[in-house]
């Protein structure tokens, strides 16, 4: 009888087991794109653009296209909306994506400086890989900057890998000309979405 039960009792383990572990995927994995600034925070801006809407634009383009069903991609906002940078935190730490990609445009007095760059917590080893990746497989025609420490609030307070992402100076005018060109902000929707689906 004994035998039996416990017979039993493997038999009901392995199915629970296999009913429980079904659905798991280890290839699925979450994305978090975050649109720098928004609402009455405008960002960096000239007479023509305001990084609120371009970073919108571009997080919400790479979304869209995703078509991989084993990624998924969550914004922190979707809309022209106000968040302090202690709620995007709190909202990737909550969501708890593979890593985050916070989207920017830069800006300088001197009108001079040009170029992307990549920046990470200078504490997390996990995001300088990650950001040490994304540089070296992202490539448009303006000068690479290369990856930087930086201890803003959102990568600091995130518990995730996370980078954070300026995409050109908008102070400088070839800079802007082309980030702002149809080509250019298709170049780097294609760019993101393309690391992301590698």
């Amino acid at each position: 009888m004994k035998l039996k039960l416990s017979l039993f009792a493997a038999f009901f383990f392995l199915i629970f087991s296999s009913l429980t572990f079904a659905n798991d995927d280890p290839k699925k994995i979450t994305i978090v794109l975050d649109a720098g600034h928004g609402g009455n925070d405008f960002g960096a801006k000239n007479s023509f653009f305001i990084e609120k809407d371009y970073t919108l634009e571009i997080v919400k383009a790479v979304k869209e296209r995703n078509k991989n069903a084993n990624i998924e991609i969550v914004l922190t906002r979707d809309s022209d909306q106000f968040l302090e940078l202690n709620e995007r935190a709190a909202f990737i730490n909550k969501i708890k994506p593979n890593y985050f990609i916070s989207v920017h445009l830069n800006s300088a007095t001197s009108n001079v400086k040009n170029g992307y760059e990549v920046f990470h917590a200078p504490t997390n080893s996990n995001a300088k890989i990650l950001a040490e990746n994304f540089i070296q497989h992202v490539n448009y025609p303006l000068q690479n900057l290369g990856v930087k420490t930086a201890n803003f609030l959102i990568l600091r307070e995130t518990q995730v890998p996370g980078i954070l992402f300026e995409v050109g100076f908008i102070s400088n005018q070839n800079d802007a000309s082309y980030i702002t060109s149809e080509e250019g902000k298709e170049k780097i929707i294609s760019e993101i979405l393309n690391f992301i689906q590698k």
